[in-house]
């Protein structure tokens, strides 16, 4: 099923909350340089899955790439530009042999059937067509704090919210060459420690934003403490990345995301 613009909605109402990971995944690197060598060769035609509110497509279309946004979820779907159509991953509504590259980031860990996901690319990709996809490495800090929050927290109910499987570098690889791929490059980034601080870091900023607008003290003068806060931490989230790059060359089980180039065999 298609979705498009309709111009009788009236004002276009705010995007969704709870938004789909967005292009800083794709302009990687690595990603680009896949993404340059399709163009390049004329392999244009792209299928983005779980395409959120259409942040990768826009990314995608500066490559000269003809997009397709697959999205399940009807909110989110009415935003993306261009070609969109609702559909499920684990049953994928085109034709064998349709796609030169499929996206896939941030999405994997969302789906319960996900070999069948994975399945369902293979079949849609034309020979030699690249799949690029990406998941949180479930040795993280960060993850293993969202394993808790699924299993304490949501107790079964609303399940879709967190992540229902959790991928190591091995075990992703595992799966990629069991369904038909063969890999040709991956992504290394971050490490254990920038995520997790990064939402600790904004979790303490948001709490004293709020505490300020509660007891009606946001001056002029708690403006400035807090951009001065905003600026150390900074300072400090920078000597942590630095730290992340460093233990992320040495072990790919510490990288805070496993992220792969695949082509189809």
């Amino acid at each position: 099923m298609k979705v498009r613009a309709d111009a009788s909605r009236g004002p276009t109402p705010s995007k969704p909350l709870l938004v789909s990971h967005t292009n800083a995944s794709l302009a990687h690197p690595v990603y680009t340089m896949a993404l340059e060598q399709l163009a390049a060769s004329g392999r244009c035609l792209h299928l983005d899955i779980g395409a959120g509110t259409g942040e990768n497509v826009a990314y995608t279309a500066s490559f000269g790439l003809q997009t397709v946004a697959l999205e399940y979820d009807a909110d989110y779907a009415r935003y993306i530009p261009g070609t969109v159509v609702r559909g499920s991953s684990v049953s994928l509504p085109f034709p064998s042999g349709t796609y030169d590259v499929v996206t896939l980031i941030h999405v994997l860990e969302h789906v319960p059937q996900y070999m069948d996901t994975l399945k369902e690319i293979r079949r849609v990709l034309r020979p030699r067509g690249y799949l690029i996809l990406e998941v949180p490495n479930k040795w993280t800090l960060q993850e293993l704090l969202n394993r808790l929050y699924c299993r304490l927290i949501l107790k079964g109910q609303n399940r879709h919210l967190g992540h229902c499987n959790w991928f190591t570098h091995k075990r992703l690889r595992r799966h990629l060459n069991d369904t038909g791929f063969t890999i040709i490059d991956h992504k290394v980034w971050g490490g254990p420690l920038r995520g997790t601080v990064s939402s600790l870091i904004g979790l303490a900023l948001s709490i004293l934003f709020k505490g300020l607008i509660h007891h009606r003290r946001c001056d002029l003068q708690d403006n400035e403490r807090i951009r001065v806060i905003q600026r150390r931490l900074s300072s400090v989230y920078d000597v942590l990345s630095r730290v992340d790059r460093a233990i992320a060359r040495r072990s790919y089980r510490l990288i805070e995301v496993v992220g792969f180039v695949c082509e189809a065999i």
